[in-house]
């Protein structure tokens, strides 16, 4: 895979914005675009800092991205880590799910209820 495809995917998998990625990268969002596209070239110390923006916006982002550019399947990786883990390293995992699984219901939830408030506002309003 190339490291345009790399990144490309990287910032698609971490749902970050462009506009995010060039305030935290320094990189304007219209370069980031042309690159992305195969418009433009980005040279190796801007790539660095928009995947070091990408790891500050979103935690995992550069290992994602080291197992884009080895061929390795971040699903397989998983598979393998569950497979030698011991008893600690899976309830310490299990953990992990839970607290994420957690904070994204919560997330979810709270968006949720400012649909439905926005909603019942507008209805209100007419």
């Amino acid at each position: 895979m190339m490291i345009r495809q790399a990144l490309t995917k990287t910032q698609d998998r971490y749902r970050i914005k462009g506009t995010q990625l060039a305030e935290e990268s320094g990189i304007s969002q219209q370069h980031w675009s042309e690159y992305r596209n195969g418009k433009a070239d980005l040279v190796s110390t801007k790539a660095w800092a928009a995947l070091e923006a990408m790891e500050r916006i979103s935690p995992g982002a550069i290992q994602y991205f080291c197992y884009l550019l080895a061929g390795r399947s971040v699903d397989g990786e998983l598979n393998n880590l569950i497979e030698v883990a011991d008893d600690d390293e899976l309830e310490e995992a299990f953990l992990s799910i839970g607290k994420r699984m957690f904070r994204r219901n919560t997330v979810e939830s709270a968006l949720s209820k400012r649909v439905k408030s926005a909603a019942a506002q507008k209805s209100n309003a007419q």
